[in-house]
């Protein structure tokens, strides 16, 4: 991955910084002392399809889901330590994560699909696409909003946006300071939640193309399912060109393609900064897999 590319994953008390060479996890405690975590990638055997135009945008969204689902943090590598992370903390990340999962099949596949069988769009079939693409970002809507009001989100959403903000600055070859992030932008274009919205906008525009095709319900069911591949890939590549070009669009077009992401930030504490900056500084060293434990950030020399 190149710069513009780093990965970022939040969770309630740690930051994980990636690309498809080494996993930095940076896990601060209510002490104040560091938890850490490198881990070094396998080789990739999904490689060259990663590379090929289209097909690579499919096989990141299935990557990123099992990442996602798959992931549990450091929380037990210093048991006799006081973690931020509950378990009743963990269940609400699980439900964050699982919540792309459960909003792709329910308002990409099985909602929209029934709702053709109402009878005011008996004989209506364009009009019930357009109805269903409106369907899908207002329920996706609804359910980042349901999320947002977890008790406790707060801790994630403010370590979402470090995140964001760390990698922005990052890719600009900003200075990475608490100061100088603070003053960047809490946006990110490869944000899951802006990519669903994109791909709930492909969704539409791919049904009105093939609109008259026959509506019977399996094969309507079995048509969504197909179209995954060919919808995840085109959202892929139009985020890659919106991010390549970002800097030359209108900001209020850019802000149109990410206003999903008002609901999954809120504005980070200076900790939450610098456990961010920390991911950044450490995937960079040339570390070996290793578990580290600092008493604070004061002792990050240690780690060469």
């Amino acid at each position: 991955m190149n710069k513009n590319q780093l990965g970022g994953q939040a969770d309630f008390n740690s930051i994980t910084i990636y690309d498809n060479k080494k996993h930095v996890t940076v896990l601060r405690n209510n002490d104040g002392s560091l938890l850490i975590k490198v881990k070094i990638q396998s080789k990739d055997r999904l490689y060259l399809l990663k590379k090929i135009f289209l097909i690579r945008g499919f096989v990141q969204f299935i990557n990123t889901m099992f990442t996602q689902l798959n992931s549990h943090g450091i929380q037990d590598i210093n048991p006799t330590k006081k973690q931020l992370s509950s378990k009743i903390k963990r269940s609400f990340k699980f439900i964050y994560d699982s919540s792309a999962i459960i909003t792709f099949f329910l308002i990409f596949i099985f909602i929209p699909t029934f709702i053709q069988f109402i009878p005011w769009f008996e004989n209506q079939k364009l009009l019930f696409i357009l109805f269903e693409g409106a369907t899908r970002i207002m329920i996706y809507l609804l359910l980042l909003e349901l999320v947002s009001k977890l008790n406790n989100i707060i801790y994630l959403l403010k370590y979402h946006a470090a995140e964001h903000m760390a990698i922005n600055a990052y890719a600009k070859n900003k200075q990475l300071t608490v100061p100088a992030i603070r003053r960047g932008f809490q946006k990110n274009i490869r944000c899951g939640s802006t990519y669903f919205y994109i791909l709930a906008i492909i969704y539409a525009i791919f049904f009105v193309l093939i609109y008259f095709i026959d509506s019977s319900l399996s094969y309507n069911i079995f048509l969504r399912l197909a179209a995954l591949p060919i919808c995840s890939g085109i959202t892929h590549e139009v985020i890659n060109i919106i991010d390549r070009y970002k800097e030359n669009i209108n900001i209020k077009i850019l802000s149109f393609f990410m206003i999903m992401q008002k609901k999954t930030l809120r504005y980070p504490d200076d900790h939450h900064l610098q456990v961010a900056i920390t991911a950044i500084h450490i995937h960079q060293l040339k570390t070996i897999e290793k578990h580290y434990i600092l008493n604070n950030f004061s002792e990050l020399k240690k780690i060469k």
